[in-house]
């Protein structure tokens, strides 16, 4: 490990829009879904392709029929990425975007194999390997888990309520301590047959939690200082939500 690799490394940031490549021969336009095409780490419109990885939908209109083009994602949330080395020996490369990193040591990222480190965000000459790490081990392809099957975090409380603006189909949001009654509003737009989970614990949140779309309420203000789990169903344009107390 080089002096200047190790100075680098355990750099992060946090993204909530990012930049990515939008493939040549496709068009984008402002608030489209957007996913990532696995195996080449550019990104397209989102389509039946079950090689697309959803990530959130486009900030403008860009065209790039003729050429890449460079797109502003919306992730629809903030992620966090660490940025690690590149294993010399076996790479990662651009084309890796969206794809599985695994850990070579305490600082370097490879593309070899091995011990999932997390998802590839980013790859750069200069800075490394940008990654995710996930909360458990996937696939990785969109049915592997990644935006499913893991803890995702809520956006930020606005007079207590807080908005998820996009759907990740099978994520699990863990409702923290909560300062008040809070509300949780559930994205317009999903695909459809999303499954969304939610879970509080009422050793942390001694105040009510409900559940809506818009302005529908899908479950009544659920009792403070109980344990509840809460199911949402995205089917035929809206959400359907299944709540189950603690005693």
């Amino acid at each position: 490990m080089t002096a200047l690799t190790r100075e680098r490394a355990n750099a992060m940031e946090r993204w909530s829009h990012h930049p990515f490549t939008l493939a040549a021969g496709t068009k984008a336009f402002k608030n489209g879904k957007i996913g990532i095409e696995l195996g080449t780490g550019k990104v397209r419109p989102m389509t039946d392709d079950d090689n697309l990885y959803y990530i959130g939908v486009a900030d403008d209109t860009v065209d790039a029929l003729l050429a890449d083009a460079e797109i502003s994602v919306n992730l629809g949330m903030e992620i966090e990425v660490w940025w690690w080395a590149n294993d010399p020996a076996a790479p990662l490369d651009a084309t890796d975007i969206g794809g599985l990193a695994y850990s070579l040591d305490d600082q370097t990222v490879s593309a070899a194999g091995g011990a999932l480190a997390g998802r590839v965000w980013a790859v750069s000459a200069v800075d490394g390997v940008a990654v995710q790490k996930l909360d458990q081990a996937v696939g990785s392809g969109p049915g592997g888990g990644g935006a499913g099957s893991s803890l995702a975090s809520l956006p930020a409380y606005v007079a207590n309520n807080a908005t998820i603006e996009d759907s990740r189909g099978g994520a699990t949001y863990d409702i923290a301590t909560t300062a008040a009654a809070t509300t949780i509003t559930l994205p317009d737009d999903a695909d459809e047959g999303d499954l969304l989970y939610f879970s509080a614990d009422g050793t942390k949140n001694a105040h009510t939690v409900q559940y809506k779309q818009g302005a529908t309420n899908l479950t009544t203000a659920l009792t403070a200082a109980k344990r509840h789990l809460v199911i949402a169903l995205f089917l035929a344009g809206t959400w359907r939500a299944n709540a189950y107390v603690s005693p």
